[in-house]
């Protein structure tokens, strides 16, 4: 069964995690591929060397940085029907000046978030291209954006089918599945089987 939402859906994620940010302080959130690009455009992004970044800005459109070669790969994706700008590079671009000039090249005092589980190697070349910009974590908007449920969410999870799991049940040698409870045997000695006789008959 697909996991994707409809389009209606990534598209008030989007703008409400604009609106979060904005809430904030923060000019925009940088998102790499993982957990939060997908909850965001439901792009189920391979994590590469190669830097594709979603740009959510507090006040703007949202972009996507992406190399050429990974060009279809996002089209296909459900960032296809969303109204996202693809900005393109090529290898022998510097794809993090690209995510900087995007933004308007921040200055001093602007606030940029960058996804927690992004690559340390990319968050420090996104510092590096904007050094002037203080950088933070996303999660203090991400977080509070996936603990208030859409009604969509809401809808998906309640129709989800429980499912019990037998993978971690003990095997009896009966072969039922079920776990009999162990009995413990007292060992008696002849001796202590004697001395009880002689004191049952006294």
């Amino acid at each position: 069964m697909s996991t994707d939402f409809e389009p209606s859906e990534y598209i008030s994620r989007l703008q409400r995690a604009s609106e979060f940010s904005a809430a904030e302080g923060i000019a925009a959130l940088l998102v790499t591929p993982g957990p939060d690009l997908r909850y965001l455009t439901g792009y189920h992004a391979h994590p590469l060397e190669r830097l594709t970044c979603l740009v959510v800005p507090a006040d703007g459109p949202v972009k996507l940085v992406v190399p050429e070669l990974e060009v279809g790969t996002a089209q296909a994706s459900p960032i296809g029907a969303l109204d996202i700008e693809l900005v393109t590079w090529q290898e022998t671009e510097d794809p993090y000046a690209l995510t900087a000039k995007v933004l308007g090249e921040p200055g001093h005092g602007a606030r940029i978030a960058v996804d927690d589980r992004m690559w340390a190697v990319k968050a420090i070349e996104l510092r590096r291209a904007m050094p002037e910009a203080e950088q933070l974590a996303a999660g203090v908007v991400l977080s509070e954006l996936r603990m208030r449920k859409s009604e969509a969410e809401v809808t998906r999870h309640s129709s989800t089918p429980v499912r019990r799991s037998t993978e971690f049940m003990p095997k009896c040698r009966n072969g039922s599945g079920l776990v009999e409870p162990k009995t413990r045997l007292l060992a008696t000695s002849p001796t202590r089987s004697r001395r009880s006789t002689k004191q049952s008959t006294l």
